[in-house]
Formats: structure tokens, C-alpha cells, sequence
């Protein structure tokens, strides 16, 4: 249902183009005799009164077939704006998704037991933080806690302990 504003403006809009197309009506029909009456005849017309009419009426129905294409004009670049702001909005919504579903596979990545799987975690993780400025700080965040020590996979021998994995400066953010 509409609101009574709405349908203020809707039935305002209808009077409005009533009276519009009343007028010119009007002025098709008698505009002849209003702004050069004084020239013409009323009865028994000549040629050359048919000239001045015919004119008069052709010029006016020329001016309102110009204000019409206009009208349409108008309509038509508001429709392709409010098409392209619609567009640029599910483009931004999609490359969010994108940059989600990019962000969960890396995650998954980096619990990975391949050491080349969590590298590739790692610069898929890297990718998504220079693509997206917006997760950038969270990105910036995860690395340090997630990161693990990547081994060659030799389970055999001494162990010795490791000395924990320095993250680079580019991942360090300040602490808050």
C-alpha cells in the first residue's frame, strides 16, 4: 500500500500532466486565433490564413515531440545511473565473497600438515592482504598466531630445539 505522500505526489504528478496536455490541447486549437488573431479570419478562411495556422500548429507539434524526447532522454540517464550504482554494488558484494571464500581456503591452508600446503597458505594470505586493504589489519593479526614452524618432515634423529620463527616486519602491526 502506498503512503499518503506518495500518493500526494503520484495524484499531483497526474493533475499536473492533465493540465499540461489540456493546455496544449488548447493551444493547438485556438493558439492561432490568441497570438495573431488580429490577422485571421474566423469565417470563410483564405489560403493564406491556412498557411499561418498550419505552421503555427506544425512548429507546436514539432516543440512538443522535442519536450517528449526530452522527458524520455531524462528518464532513460536516471534509469542507466540508478542500473550502474545497482551494478557497482553487486560488484563490491561479489568481490567480498571472493575475498572470503580466499580467506577460508588459506586459513585451511595453513592447518595443513604439508609444509608446502602452509606456504602456500602463507602467500595465499599475503595475496589477499595486499588485494584487500580492508582485511589487511586482520590478516596482519592471524600470521603471527598461526604461524607454526614449517619442518622438512624428518621424524627420525635428535631434535633440537627451534628457535620460534620471526615474522617479517611487513606482517607486524602495533600491539594495542
Amino acid at each position: 500500500m502506498m503512503s499518503g505522500m506518495k500518493l500526494m505526489r503520484r495524484l499531483g504528478g497526474v493533475l499536473l500532466l492533465s493540465a499540461v496536455i489540456l493546455g496544449f490541447s488548447l493551444l493547438l486549437w485556438r493558439g492561432p486565433w490568441w497570438l495573431d488573431g488580429s490577422h485571421l479570419r474566423t469565417r470563410r478562411l483564405e489560403p493564406a490564413d491556412g498557411v499561418v495556422i498550419t505552421g503555427f500548429r506544425t512548429t507546436l507539434a514539432a516543440l512538443g515531440a522535442g519536450a517528449i524526447a526530452a522527458i524520455g532522454l531524462y528518464y532513460t540517464h536516471r534509469t542507466l545511473q540508478h542500473t550502474r550504482d545497482k551494478d557497482r554494488v553487486q560488484a563490491e558484494i561479489e568481490r567480498e565473497g571472493q575475498v572470503t571464500d580466499r580467506y577460508v581456503e588459506a586459513i585451511k591452508l595453513l592447518g595443513s600438515d604439508s609444509r608446502t600446503e602452509r606456504l602456500g597458505g602463507i602467500y595465499a594470505l599475503e595475496r589477499i592482504m595486499h588485494d584487500s586493504a580492508k582485511d589487511h589489519v586482520t590478516i596482519v593479526n592471524v600470521l603471527p598466531r598461526t604461524h607454526a614452524p614449517i619442518t622438512s618432515g624428518r621424524t627420525t634423529g635428535p631434535r633440537t630445539p627451534r628457535r620460534k620463527a620471526r615474522i617479517p616486519h611487513r606482517y607486524s602491526c602495533p600491539r594495542m
